[in-house]
């Protein structure tokens, strides 16, 4: 049975801007789970991806569109064709960790369907911004890369990994693990931890490698209350064969291989954002990069409260490093990004070719439970209720169309 979700609108309003380049905002002191203990607990415990930055913030508006027909889908498993050719991609993966099964929901009709995906239900996954994922038999250790739209020859077999990185791991590639140089893929582990897992696919000796870094820490203050804090290496996103990821509002870490793993940092000049309505000083924002055809892109929601429930801003911006400025784009062409709170992975995938807005954001977010459309070029935002499907789900997470050199 599919199940339509219905569609609401909303507008937010622009509010006035200014350039940030400072990392945490001044609470005041609070006792056990006031504004203090919550902030505390989202420092240490905040998915891949979210951010508390001073002076930031910004708007969008609203619109109103039906849900667009899917025009391609894919398979996965020879055992599963008959469910991949009724899922149109790309889909959220809604998974409860009880007897309710996994469902699907598709971003482009707006239905949501039981998940019959054999390699999804019964292995180890991690999804990638390219679309490939990557998959463990958590039995035989026997790990391999899966293509969504293939079913039958969409898998590049790697090396057993033989353990499973933490809960919380992300999977990057370096690029297309099909080419004739093959990729890097690379598996950081969760917040809280200085270790890497990397494999050169296609290399004459493929092996997994498990790397341990250090990239100091640093003190935050908040009222009359400190906490250490160790950097790691979160929100890895691919980018001209290195891997980039957030430091500071104007530092990125620089990952790269030669073949071993060697870390460098690069700057930038900040990014212009917007003050939520309330005039407050310290903004609250969820932030990815993406390489996007080519280009490396910054994507940045803020919100109005710490709570992240109101959306004040949704904006792209092109990324600029050695004194260049970070640029925000009001077109990114006939394409969709796709985003979710369950990790800071942003993917994306040509609009129309499967059915979705051009020009556009598709964000799913863990507040609300609602996945959140918006058109770039027009600052308008649509608002789809998810509650019922994502009441007590984990955070679902995006099955992508595959990218191909």
């Amino acid at each position: 049975m599919l199940d339509i979700l219905p569609i609401t609108t909303r507008l937010i309003e622009t509010r006035n801007t200014q350039y940030y380049a400072t990392s945490v905002c001044e609470t005041d002191s609070d006792s056990s789970g006031g504004p203090l203990a919550r902030l505390q607990h989202y420092l240490r415990h905040r998915p891949a991806g979210c951010f508390i930055d001073k002076h930031q913030s910004s708007g969008v508006t609203s619109c109103d569109h039906e849900p667009h027909a899917a025009t391609e889908s894919g398979g996965i498993h020879p055992s599963a064709n008959h469910a991949m050719a009724n899922t149109s991609l790309p889909c959220l993966v809604f998974e409860y960790g009880d007897e309710r099964p996994t469902t699907l929901y598709g971003a482009a009709d707006g239905a949501h369907r039981p998940c019959e995906i054999d390699v999804l239900l019964t292995k180890q996954n991690w999804v990638t911004a390219h679309g490939w994922v990557l998959a463990r038999d958590p039995d035989t250790s026997a790990t391999f890369l899966w293509d969504p739209q293939d079913p039958e020859h969409g898998r590049v077999v790697l090396p057993s990994l033989p353990q499973a990185p933490p809960l919380g791991s992300d999977c990057v590639l370096s690029g297309d693990p099909t080419s004739p140089d093959g990729c890097t893929v690379v598996l950081p582990e969760p917040y809280d931890s200085t270790a890497l897992w990397y494999c050169h696919a296609g290399s004459a000796s493929p092996e997994w490698v498990r790397y341990e870094y250090d990239l100091g820490g640093k003190l935050v203050v908040i009222g009359k209350h400190r906490s250490w804090l160790k950097r790691c290496v979160f929100g890895l996103t691919p980018y001209r064969g290195r891997f980039y990821f957030p430091i500071q509002t104007n530092k990125y870490g620089v990952l790269e291989f030669s073949p071993e793993p060697a870390l460098s940092t690069v700057k930038t000049k900040g990014i212009k954002l917007t003050y939520p309505p309330s005039g407050e000083k310290c903004v609250h924002a969820w932030s990815s990069l993406l390489d996007l055809d080519g280009e490396l892109h910054k994507v940045s929601i803020s919100f109005a409260d710490l709570e992240m429930r109101t959306v004040n801003d949704v904006a792209v911006y092109k990324m600029g490093f050695d004194g260049s400025r970070c640029v925000r784009v009001d077109d990114i062409g006939d394409r969709a990004i796709l985003l979710s709170s369950r990790s800071n992975m942003a993917g994306w995938c040509p609009a129309s070719k499967f059915g979705l807005l051009s020009n556009s954001l598709y964000w799913m977010s863990g507040f609300d439970k609602c996945l959140h459309v918006y058109d770039i070029g027009t600052n308008t935002e649509e608002v789809r209720q998810c509650q019922d499907i994502a009441e007590q789900s984990s955070l679902p997470f995006w099955l992508v169309p595959v990218h191909r050199a």
